[in-house]
């Protein structure tokens, strides 16, 4: 089999730095189209790795036939760089490939701007019902255009919302919303880490030494970034020869996590598809590592780092989750978990029973979370002579009782895997083409 070659740039003149927007016709590529774009991203935006992969991944999913669609949730406290790290990554993709901004229920079916394989960066967007149905039938029905009867000054008119849409969805707190339209999301969190800010705050530091921004540099990096998409395949299809060969467990995982995790795949390949063969049918054939790329990108979000893939959990809730995972089984205040986690009590009280004007996933409802009332005496007099309470009040508060042993029994969801000997099958058979 052929790998797929491209005549149109010199790839590696490009990626050595001798750049410019002629085409030159010299070298095979083998550099790593990828990892050039998120170095990238990286000279833009510092940090947030575990969410501009996905995002550019996301838009590899447009040109590749047999994909189902990849769409991204970037949930972050204001100032966390959600919007920014969005924004980076779309200066990266071909001119006009994204559209930004907050939009009506219906502004996207009236949008003469709004073309197939666009992404749409929706930056505080309420998903409230009409617009969660909007995104439940354009991103399950990706392939063919969303039809919307509806009737414009008492006639009656058929409105057309394109298909292969890309949504990314930035939002302050947890997305709420349709829970179908949620299983079909990658979902992220913006690091808050000490790390992070320190990184940050460096980089912010480091600009401000110079007297100038090297802006040209800038600009030259993102031009290359943008041509590299020019030679990339417009349209494609991947092959999966191992697919077969992954272990799950039915039992713990979802099947839409299943076919999520086969989309990444597929958009490693496409991302690598000058260092990939190509069957007799003209399709890119994965490797093993592009497996274990989409297992990087889903593996930490499935352990409720980074992200919370499987309960769709916010940031809030995941914080409030894993400080209890670290806890015995037993009754925890609100007090208790404000002091373990460092969010406020109003976090806090939102994070576990929810909010009424705020759809979501309140930690109430995570097995082996729930919320009792436990009774106790306080006391309301002491003696003033020997310093003893000598009366008595019973008080009750609402506690969180944590059961910790039901909830890994009902939330487990096992990481995908292979055989050791069927992983060195398919590696001897990649190192022998």
């Amino acid at each position: 089999m052929t790998a797929i070659h491209f005549s149109s740039f010199d790839l590696l003149c490009v990626l050595n730095g001798d750049f410019s927007f002629g085409k030159i016709y010299v070298y095979d590529c083998k550099e790593d189209i990828l990892d050039y774009m998120m170095d990238v991203c990286q000279y833009i935006h510092v940090g947030d790795n575990h969410i501009k992969l996905p995002l550019i991944l996301s838009y590899a999913a447009t040109r590749i036939e047999n994909c189902g669609g990849i769409h991204v949730s970037i949930c972050g406290d204001a100032g966390s760089g959600k919007s920014h790290v969005a924004s980076t990554v779309s200066k990266i993709l071909p001119p006009g490939a994204t559209v930004n901004g907050r939009f009506s229920n219906m502004a996207l079916f009236y949008s003469p701007d709004l073309t197939s394989k666009k992404v749409i960066a929706m930056d505080d967007q309420s998903l409230v019902e009409e617009f969660s149905e909007i995104l439940k039938n354009s991103t399950s029905n990706w392939d063919v255009p969303y039809v919307h009867h509806t009737v414009v000054n008492q006639k009656g008119k058929t409105l057309l919302l394109p298909p292969r849409l890309v949504y990314w969805l930035i939002k302050a707190s947890d997305l709420g919303g349709d829970e179908q339209v949620m299983d079909r999301v990658i979902h992220t969190f913006c690091e808050d880490t000490l790390e992070q800010r320190t990184r940050v705050m460096k980089n912010i530091c480091a600009q401000a030494k110079d007297d100038e921004v090297n802006t040209d540099d800038i600009d030259r990096k993102v031009g290359i970034a943008q041509e590299l998409w020019s030679i990339l395949p417009k349209n494609a299809r991947v092959s999966i020869p191992y697919a077969e060969d992954i272990l799950f467990n039915p039992a713990t995982s979802p099947y839409r996590l299943l076919v999520m995790m086969f989309d990444l795949v597929r958009c490693f390949a496409y991302m690598r598809c000058n260092r990939r063969r190509l069957n007799k049918k003209g399709a890119i054939v994965a490797n093993i590592s592009d497996f274990y790329g989409a297992l990087g990108v889903l593996n930490p979000l499935i352990k409720g780092k980074g992200g919370n893939q499987c309960l769709k959990l916010g940031k809030n809730e995941t914080t409030v989750l894993n400080w209890l995972k670290n806890m015995p089984k037993g009754h925890y205040t609100y007090e208790d978990i404000t002091k373990g986690t460092g969010l406020s009590y109003l976090a806090v009280l939102r994070a576990v029973i929810g909010r009424s004007d705020h759809p979501g996933t309140p930690l109430i409802s995570v097995p082996g979370i729930s919320q009792t009332r436990v009774s106790k005496k306080e006391p309301i007099e002491i003696d003033e002579n020997y310093g003893v309470p000598v009366d008595f009040q019973t008080v009750s508060r609402k506690q969180i009782y944590w059961e910790p042993e039901v909830y890994l029994t009902s939330s487990l969801v096992e990481v995908y895997s292979m055989d050791p000997e069927r992983l060195k099958f398919w590696m001897e058979q990649e190192d022998n083409l």
